[in-house]
């Protein structure tokens, strides 16, 4: 589509229940981010708007290079080699993590140019009990009798859950307001990314508030509790994540 001496090219996101109004901002600046290094500082990528069609990113161009993006952007999808290749791939990994089905780049003439679908990570081990996930609450979404709850943990990895409508009203006032304890019951999969919620069979039970202090702080004031082992550890952090990413979740 040609405008005002411009053509805009798309980035149409696919997700359930996916819309303009849901997508997360900060989630929707990165992955315009990733749209204008796609398309190359070179051919003036200027951000249009965000419309509608799941969620559409609208980028123009000087119409004068519209053959020339188009043709880097089919280079960026078929060529390994070729520099803009690596925003494909980052792309891809931002689609798995947030759990959006797939993303097409589409043409001046809305013609596809190529469509990215992540590829679904490996299943290796599955267990069914009561576990422990803190993290912000980013998404909440009501169907029937079930709300559908997704959260973003300390590293930014992506959990999707399933709560009754009294629980995800409650989940819903703490919407981007800080960090929670939830406790959860259900199916969690072990895969090549760690330990994620089923999100079609694990609950949120229960949840707690938690203070919002820096990760640096807890661990300082852990190092000065007398008799623990903090003190001796090189790398606490490192031993964290070991115990986050071990054979099972962590038990409620």
């Amino acid at each position: 589509m040609k405008l005002n001496n411009t053509s805009v090219f798309t980035l149409r996101i696919d997700g359930e229940n996916l819309s303009p109004t849901t997508f997360p901002m900060e989630r929707l600046a990165e992955y315009m981010a990733i749209f204008a290094k796609l398309i190359g500082a070179d051919n003036q990528p200027v951000f249009k708007e965000v419309s509608k069609g799941s969620t559409c990113l609208d980028i123009t161009v000087p119409a004068l290079w519209e053959t020339r993006t188009e043709q880097s952007l089919l280079r960026a999808a078929n060529d390994p080699s070729y520099k803009n290749h690596k925003y494909i791939n980052q792309l891809e990994e931002d689609l798995l993590k947030d759990g959006y089905k797939s993303a097409e780049l589409l043409n001046a003439r809305k013609q596809l140019i190529f469509l990215v679908t992540p590829q679904a990570a490996k299943i290796t081990h599955s267990v069914n009990h009561a576990a422990k996930l803190e993290g912000e609450i980013v998404g909440v979404f009501g169907r029937n009798d079930k709300m559908h709850i997704t959260v973003r943990d300390y590293g930014g990895r992506i959990f999707k859950l399933l709560a009754d409508v009294p629980t995800g009203q409650k989940l819903a006032r703490h919407l981007r307001g800080g960090f929670l304890r939830l406790q959860t019951k259900g199916v969690w999969n072990r895969t090549n990314n760690g330990w994620v919620t089923d999100p079609n069979k694990c609950h949120v039970i229960n949840f707690d508030e938690l203070e919002d202090i820096d990760a640096l702080t807890i661990f300082q004031e852990m190092r000065n509790i007398p008799g623990n082992n903090w003190t001796t550890m090189n790398n606490p952090e490192q031993v964290c994540r070991e115990l986050r990413d071990s054979d099972t979740p962590s038990k409620a």
